[in-house]
């Protein structure tokens, strides 16, 4: 099973049928990383978030210790447009990097805004 469909099968079992799309991304140890040091990695096109302020995007992070188990960010669409100049744009959209490191976990790395994202943890604490 790909990462994507444990992701949405996962999704599926903890919220229940939710509104918005999902991305899903394995969980990359520093040596398979862009940035070096372990990290989630995220396309989201601009059709995830550049139409309905009162939508969400769910980025679902593929657990290190347990590949089956995701960490959940519901995030405001709004929040991508608010902080576009801080991310890293690719033709879709938005390349995002994830920090999966301690005190910076969520934060994105690839953008210079360094825009964090952990205050959208749904289910757990950060």
């Amino acid at each position: 099973m790909t990462v994507r469909a444990e992701a949405s099968e996962w999704l599926h079992r903890r919220l229940g049928p939710v509104v918005g799309p999902m991305y899903a991304s394995r969980y990359y140890p520093p040596a398979e990383s862009w940035t070096g040091s372990a990290a989630w990695w995220h396309e989201v096109p601009e059709a995830a978030w550049g139409g309905d302020d009162d939508g969400f995007v769910y980025l679902l992070c593929q657990k290190p210790w347990d590949e089956r188990e995701f960490f959940c960010l519901k995030v405001p669409s709004r929040y991508f447009r608010d902080h576009a100049k801080g991310l890293s744009e690719s033709e879709l959209g938005f390349r995002l990097h994830l920090s999966a490191d301690g005190s910076t976990r969520f934060r994105d790395e690839r953008g210079e805004g360094k825009v964090p994202f952990a205050q959208f943890l749904i289910g757990e604490e950060p």
